[in-house]
């Protein structure tokens, strides 16, 4: 299996000329590695010759062949997935002969998701010889741009497919047949009946969700409350799904969540749904929005989304505030910016984490350069928000440079359309950005720590957050005093032996007292839930299956 890692157009062509990028790093497979079940244990073993590769050019921007229907019924190509890492293991070789012409190729057959490899219905399995599968989409990645693949002995697939005469382009092609329609979220989905035995016990509001096909269901206090929500963000003919975090209100009552709004051009929108009228807002649009998250007052969303801005990389994601009653929307990044000497930009690997007074943000940023190749490729940065109106004299003040809408290329179309839509006159809709300076003044956005995924706990000040490799949860307060390890992966893999990934979200309580984490378990992304005790320092495990507790209300 293969994936492709993208990069910020300001380091581009220094990335050609570096010493270590691009290039396509592999890492063992882990299937049924995980398993409680010592057959299926031997499995893992028998696979764990296997690699599962990937192109880097730059971490955390990635692209590769993943499930995206239960059970592992349908595979699609998938951006920025969490596994697509090496650090569970695995090296790296530099792509030689890559150049910026061939670098922009290689975007341009990326963003059209071509895949001359895939079907329908992709699998990776012993019938098909190893042959389609992901590894064989990255290698005809590289080869069709015109670079040559690293040598990967223990990648299966890993060589060219042969291709049609004509082998049209993803854009070009003509709608293939409807596939089957997704299975809605049951109490008979995997991973389900625990989880509505769980709310019950707790008296608790829980949103789930299925990362692989963005599709979410709420559970609250036992009962499966039933959603009819359009949530796919592909179409025949048009792939592919990506993780889209949704979110639930604080207050239980409102559901934030991503559908899309148009094929060609590819459109997202934020919509807020309440399921007691049966009513849907549309608040937000842009060309793939991440992530959702609710201010404590449920009065202001976060939302973590590529912008399409003049000058800022494709790959590349900014953070956005939006005022719900004034529908007015601040735009706290453009591109990337530098927190204590490296560049970094906002990650879509994980939603923006509110503090309980609504006046921070703690966020997610990985690398955007090439400085120092060896520092880690991910860390947590504090905005500071200053008032709750974000579009206020102070943030300027602080040294979050206004962007003239004027001087913003086709962004300025894009929020004159999303303005127009929501009815807000367009010179209500502020941009800012992050400027290129080493510490900004006023503490306006700030580096905490090293790591992953961070997570406020609602009733304090402190946050949970995970290292790099996602083996150890620890929580810190916000000016960075009080680190202090909660836990480390539960577990391990027969084949390896390190516990398995701890995945974001880890998910507070509503009282702070308790904390969900999810553990990978197996290579068809499949989870183990647990349940962490602050006062009594354990884990113990809830269930296993293919959803996540995205927020415990």
């Amino acid at each position: 299996m293969m994936t492709v890692v993208l990069q910020s157009s300001q380091a581009q062509e220094n990335a050609v000329s570096s010493t270590s990028y691009p290039r396509v790093c592999c890492r063992p497979l882990r299937k049924f590695s995980h398993s409680r079940l010592p057959a299926a244990r031997l499995l893992g073993l028998a696979a764990g010759g296997f690699d599962h590769c990937f192109i880097e050019l730059q971490p955390g921007y990635t692209t590769g062949i993943h499930p995206v229907e239960p059970r592992v019924a349908n595979k699609q190509p998938v951006p920025d997935e969490e596994t697509d890492s090496i650090a569970y293991g695995g090296e790296c070789k530099k792509i030689e002969d890559a150049t910026p012409e061939k670098m922009q190729r290689l975007q341009k057959e990326i963003d059209a998701r071509t895949c001359y490899s895939c079907g329908r219905d992709y699998h990776n399995s012993a019938g098909t010889g190893y042959f389609n599968n992901s590894n064989t989409y990255v290698f005809d990645l590289l080869k069709g741009v015109g670079m040559t693949p690293p040598v990967f002995p223990h990648a299966p697939g890993y060589k060219a497919r042969p291709r049609p005469s004509a082998a049209p382009a993803r854009e070009s092609a003509p709608p293939g047949p409807r596939p089957a329609a997704t299975p809605a979220i049951t109490a008979g989905f995997p991973g389900a009946s625990r989880l509505l035995g769980f709310s019950r016990s707790q008296a608790a509001s829980l949103l789930v969700y299925v990362r692989t096909n963005n599709n979410l269901a709420l559970l609250q206090q036992g009962t499966l409350a039933p959603l009819d929500l359009k949530t796919r963000l592909s179409t025949p003919g048009f792939c592919c799904d990506h993780r889209a975090l949704p979110a639930l209100s604080h207050r239980g009552g409102r559901l934030a969540y991503v559908r899309m709004a148009s094929v060609s051009p590819h459109r997202e929108v934020v919509s807020v749904y309440d399921p007691g009228v049966h009513s849907q807002t549309d608040v937000f649009e842009a060309p793939d929005i991440w992530a959702v998250s609710w201010s404590p007052a449920d009065e202001r969303m976060a939302i973590v989304a590529q912008s399409g801005s003049a000058g800022v990389f494709a790959g590349e994601n900014d953070l956005y505030v939006i005022d719900l009653s004034s529908k007015q929307t601040t735009q706290l990044t453009q591109g990337s910016f530098l927190l204590q000497g490296l560049r970094y930009a906002v990650s879509p690997h994980a939603a923006a984490s509110w503090d309980p007074a609504g006046k921070r943000l703690a966020v997610e940023v990985r690398r955007s350069g090439e400085e120092k190749d060896d520092a880690p490729a991910s860390a947590i940065a504090i905005f500071s928000l200053q008032r709750d109106n974000l579009a206020n004299a102070d943030l300027q003040s602080a040294n979050l440079q206004s962007v003239d809408s004027r001087n913003v290329g086709s962004q300025n179309l894009d929020s004159q359309k999303n303005a127009q839509r929501n009815g807000v006159p367009q010179n209500d809709t502020q941009r800012y950005k992050i400027p290129q300076t080493d510490t900004p003044r006023n503490n306006a956005v700030t580096k905490l720590t090293d790591g992953a995924g961070p997570s406020w706990s609602p009733v304090e000040d402190r946050i949970a957050f995970l290292d790099e490799a996602g083996a150890s949860c620890f929580t810190i307060h916000p000016d960075g005093s009080g680190k202090k390890e909660l836990f480390s992966a539960q577990g391990g893999f027969f084949s390896t032996g390190p516990g398995a990934p701890i995945f974001f979200p880890v998910t507070w309580s509503p009282t702070g007292d308790q904390l969900l984490f999810h553990q990978w378990a197996d290579e068809g992304l499949v989870l183990d839930l647990y349940r962490f005790d602050l006062a009594t320092a354990k884990a113990r495990l809830l269930g296993r299956g293919e959803l996540q507790v995205v927020d415990w209300r």
